[in-house]
């Protein structure tokens, strides 16, 4: 199995092309594109970037939304929210065959107390099985 190299590319990115090319010359293997608000948004242009990096031969992968992201908030609404915002982001780009799709199961709460502690585990698990019912079922 060949270890590929990634680059990571995000709407701080002005220079689509020009970033893409230069990573292929310095051997990345790989494209990351974050989907970080508010490139979520845009279909268009997030089309627009797997079309240049496959033509130039990279595989995709895709980095979930974080900010304001907190899949293991132990506010049940936030964990939710959270939850749908991320289990759409993989709908949308689920059909352009990634090679991986990060997320990142946090939470901003102090976890010195046993019961705060487990209430943010307890959302972080129902985000896990969220996250392994859609692998299951996207393949």
């Amino acid at each position: 199995m060949k270890t590929l190299i990634g680059w990571s590319i995000w709407y701080g990115t002005r220079d689509v092309e020009g970033e893409l090319t230069r990573s292929l010359e310095n051997g990345f293997d790989y494209l990351e594109i974050s989907l970080a608000y508010p490139w979520i948004l845009n279909e268009e242009n997030l089309v627009h970037i797997i079309k240049v990096a496959k033509d130039l031969g990279f595989k995709i992968a895709f980095h979930g939304p974080w900010r304001d992201i907190r899949l293991g908030s132990p506010y049940r609404e936030v964990s939710e929210s959270s939850r749908a915002i991320v289990s759409k982001a993989i709908s949308s780009v689920v059909k352009y065959e990634p090679e991986y799709f990060n997320v990142h199961i946090i939470s901003e709460e102090i976890t010195f107390s046993e019961k705060v502690k487990d209430r943010v585990f307890n959302e972080a698990k129902k985000s896990l099985n969220m996250l392994q019912k859609i692998s299951e079922d996207t393949g």
